[in-house]
């Protein structure tokens, strides 16, 4: 079993609903038999905001990220609450990691057993 990196965005009145539609959305392109490298594998999301910068900054700092929190990614949420986004979007089985990237508009991201 691998593992590959996603990023999903969807809109909702709030996280929870977005998250629901982003699964619903990843099953409707990729199934419901499982390992599929997306959204659809995780069953639970935490909410991250970032301190400095926009949503869309943060996503991509994460992604860009190597083993180790990055200087922008500590930038945009400060060394501790980074050091654990960071450790979340690694988890392949963990939670995933949400970003509000619009008004009703979120980002997840992270690994997924594919």
């Amino acid at each position: 079993m691998g593992a590959t990196t996603f990023r999903h965005t969807a809109t909702g009145r709030d996280a929870i609903e977005a998250f629901l539609t982003a699964k619903e959305e990843a099953y409707w392109e990729r199934g419901h038999g499982g390992y599929t490298g997306t959204i659809a594998e995780k069953d639970r999301f935490l909410e991250f905001t970032p301190r400095n910068g926009t949503g869309a900054d943060l996503v991509e700092a994460l992604e860009e990220s190597d083993g180790v929190a990055s200087s922008e990614l500590i930038g945009a949420l400060g060394r501790a609450d980074a050091d654990w986004a960071f450790a979340l979007y690694d988890d392949k089985w963990g939670p995933a990691v949400a970003v509000k990237t619009g008004p009703t508009e979120w980002t997840f991201c992270g690994w997924a057993s594919c």
